[in-house]
């Protein structure tokens, strides 16, 4: 979770309900999950993703893809990201935003990364040795918006962390969906 990252920009959009370096440790902590997230897909590693540190137990959804790639004889996977991180805002979640988006449960802040693909595609190997390439979610340069719901958390053992009590994928083009939050992160 401690792996090296380039260097991203964040955004403090809390109207001052947290600091800057306040919101500085919350990108970082989400970054750390997210990092523990993906080194758990790509370990296969469902004991992690059904622990409930990172997350719910499945992490929105890790534990399906680790399943799917169980049953068609997955026994390891090379995985390089396939995204960049360019921004992260930490945001402050108003009633009204509450209200227009029930069903995304959104927590008092919430936290959206701008991520770059790297155009990289993941590779499996099987368990009698064959080896095939994952199909490429992204182009290379394409832009993707993450929302994470949830809160921040620090322990001992594991360090700081922000639980995703919810993640969502998101753009920032359609009006009246959960874009509308992540279109506050703007490209450059």
């Amino acid at each position: 979770m401690d792996g090296e990252s380039p260097p991203f920009q964040v955004l403090n959009l809390t109207n001052g309900a947290i600091s800057d370096g306040a919101a500085k440790s919350w990108a970082e902590a989400n970054r750390r999950r997210g990092r523990g997230d993906v080194w758990a897909e790509c370990h296969l590693r469902d004991d992690l993703v059904n622990a409930g540190v990172l997350g719910p137990p499945g992490l929105n959804g890790t534990d399906g893809f680790i399943s799917a790639e169980r049953s068609r004889g997955t026994v390891a996977l090379t995985c390089e990201p396939r995204f960049t991180v360019d921004k992260v805002a930490v945001i402050a979640v108003s009633d009204a935003m509450k209200r227009a988006h029930p069903d995304a449960e959104l927590t008092n802040f919430v936290i959206v990364s701008q991520s770059r693909a790297n155009g990289d595609a993941w590779t499996r190997t099987l368990g009698d040795g064959r080896k095939e390439q994952l199909p490429v979610r992204s182009r290379k340069g394409e832009l993707r918006w993450q929302l994470d719901t949830g809160e921040f958390r620090s322990n001992e053992v594991v360090g700081p962390l922000w639980y995703q009590a919810n993640g969502w994928s998101c753009g920032i083009t359609r009006p009246g969906t959960l874009d509308d939050i992540c279109r506050l992160v703007q490209p450059d």
